[in-house]
């Protein structure tokens, strides 16, 4: 593991994972991925995290990113 795990913030209204979180999110995974030498997938998710940091304020919804985000939640280490 590369880095800390980005929280995940969603909106209030549909539950979707805010478009600031989701790209900090694809940044972390596409971090991970350049660790592991997936030279295709840390392109694809540096791409889709640059155009959600760009995008205006609001939420996305994405199975793949729901997907990770579950499987990346159960790693992360509760210091509370």
């Amino acid at each position: 593991m590369t880095g800390k795990i980005p929280l995940i913030e969603r909106d209030e209204v549909n539950g979707f994972v805010k478009n600031r979180s989701a790209a900090e999110f694809l940044h972390f995974l596409a971090e991970e991925a350049n660790f592991n030498d997936d030279d295709e997938t840390y392109t694809n998710f540096t791409r889709m995290s640059r155009e959600l940091f760009d995008a205006p304020e609001g939420s996305v919804y994405s199975v793949d990113l729901e997907r990770a985000i579950e499987s990346w939640d159960s790693k992360r280490v509760n210091y509370d």
